[in-house]
């Protein structure tokens, strides 16, 4: 349901390893959608992250890189319409020992 705040935790993988939330979502109309960002910790605090939505159907990942180890805060995507996950993704060199995030989407 829109507006539900939903988590998932994206840590233990290797750089480059997209990590899926369990829920799946339907874009029924094409243009800006917001993931809202309750929250979203890392560690280790030098490795940059990427947070976004994957097409399921296209397996493209259309994400923004984020850095420090903390984020919050509403994001604009721009989507076509189609089913997605909220994903996140380690873009440093080590193994990420701590990752989740808690979000929303409008």
């Amino acid at each position: 349901a829109r507006g539900a705040v939903y988590n998932f935790t994206f840590d233990g993988y290797n750089t480059k390893v997209m990590v899926p939330s369990p829920q799946s979502f339907v874009i029924t109309t094409t243009g800006t959608h917001y993931l809202n960002i309750q929250s979203c910790n890392w560690t280790p605090t030098t490795n940059n992250i990427q947070v976004g939505f994957y097409n399921i159907s296209t397996g493209q990942c259309i994400g923004r890189n984020f850095s420090n180890g903390f984020i919050q805060g509403p994001y604009s995507y721009y989507l076509t319409a189609g089913t997605y996950w909220v994903y996140g993704m380690n873009l440093g060199s080590g193994i990420l020992t701590t990752g989740s995030i808690h979000y929303s989407i409008d």
